[in-house]
């Protein structure tokens, strides 16, 4: 039976994909992993929604807009 480990070459390169990949929530400062093609998610400790950068951010919150009106 073989098992999947990863060298070390590989580790570094996952471990700073993950951290390129993290996000700050702007309330709390608890970073998120961002993986896949997610543009937001919810943060695990506040509950408010994190945005991948400022410009689905800035997208989201002008469809907010328009939906209200």
């Amino acid at each position: 039976m073989k098992k999947n480990y990863l060298k070390y070459k590989e580790m570094g390169k996952f471990f700073s994909e993950l951290t390129e990949t993290s996000v700050k929530c702007k309330k709390c400062k608890h970073s998120v992993n961002f993986l896949g093609k997610r543009d937001r998610m919810i943060c695990n400790w506040c509950g408010t929604y994190i945005y991948k950068d400022e410009k689905t951010e800035f997208k989201y919150k002008l469809h907010q807009i328009r939906r209200k009106r």
